[in-house]
């Protein structure tokens, strides 16, 4: 394995999406910041969002869906506050709330999205992080074309967090915080554990896949990318990141977001950092990209 930062100075980076022809379009929380990382090199802004944003998803159209927070992450508070929910960003890079509540309840700290074979946008909220009270229950949403959207899990409170489409087009797999779970939930509503970690310090955030079925899963505390097996099971962890909070492929090209010091994860500091990390033999999956 190789691995290059090729961005650095960023205020907690998270939830990258690859957007073409060398681009990487990723979040920066403390900053309400969608962020561009360009193929000349470099990363530049590319979408004022305010709040908190959490992760991006690439839509059609040149459109980007972005998970927004509303600007709370521990005792932080952003000066710009926004609506929790899901934000679309047009080519244009006008910005614009597209769902803020699921089932008639208004959201409440959206984190991940993705899009999935039967053409929703799926997105988690976890409520707020505070892995020892733990006081909210954790949701999946499936939000459809005009916004409207429902809920299809509800977790209690395990703290939903990265999700993405699964691989084989069966559904989708998520991470859960606190209780250190990988989950996939099938296009039938079949809903079972994947891999869960021994090591309390693999508090798991994002994730990706590659396509022969692997599992790329961020540990924000255990400092690794964990790479589990089409069955599930871990095989490697790679390392370089400092607190790697979620991936997405680009070709054999991993990119992965890193938070920097996980002590500052609830300060704004501007420590983070992007990677492109190269694993032998690791292609990304293909992605779907939705609302078409």
């Amino acid at each position: 394995m190789t691995a290059e930062r090729v961005g650095t100075g960023l205020a907690w980076p998270e939830g990258p999406s690859v957007l073409g022809g060398g681009a990487v379009a990723f979040v920066e929380t403390y900053r309400g910041l969608v962020s561009l990382y360009g193929p000349g090199g470099g990363v530049r802004p590319y979408a004022r969002v305010g709040g908190g944003p959490n992760a991006t998803a690439r839509g059609s159209g040149g459109r980007l869906f972005v998970t927004q927070n509303g600007g709370v992450v521990g005792p932080w508070r952003s000066e710009d506050p926004r609506v929790p929910g899901v934000q679309v960003v047009d080519a244009a890079g006008r910005v614009e709330t597209f769902a803020a509540e699921a089932g008639g309840r208004p959201m409440r700290a959206p984190n991940d999205l993705a899009f999935a074979a039967d053409g929703l946008l799926y997105v988690t909220d976890p409520g707020r992080f505070d892995p020892v009270e733990r006081p909210d229950a954790g949701y999946v949403y499936a939000v459809s074309a005009d916004g409207t959207a429902e809920v299809v899990a509800d977790l209690g409170p395990v703290y939903p967090n990265g999700i993405i489409a699964h691989p084989g087009g069966d559904g989708v797999i998520w991470t859960e915080s606190y209780t250190r779970r990988v989950v996939h939930r099938a296009a039938d509503g079949t809903v079972r554990v994947l891999h869960a970690f021994a090591d309390e310090r693999a508090l798991v955030d994002g994730l990706c896949a590659a396509a022969d079925g692997r599992l790329f899963v961020t540990g924000v505390g255990s400092g690794a990318v964990h790479v589990l097996d089409a069955e599930g099971r871990e095989t490697v962890r790679l390392t370089g990141p400092a607190t790697p909070t979620n991936c997405a492929f680009d070709g054999d090209a991993l990119y992965v977001t890193d938070g920097g010091r996980l002590g500052d994860s609830v300060t704004a500091h501007s420590g983070g950092a992007l990677w492109r990390l190269r694993v032998p033999g690791a292609v990304g999956a293909p992605l779907e990209r939705g609302f078409r």
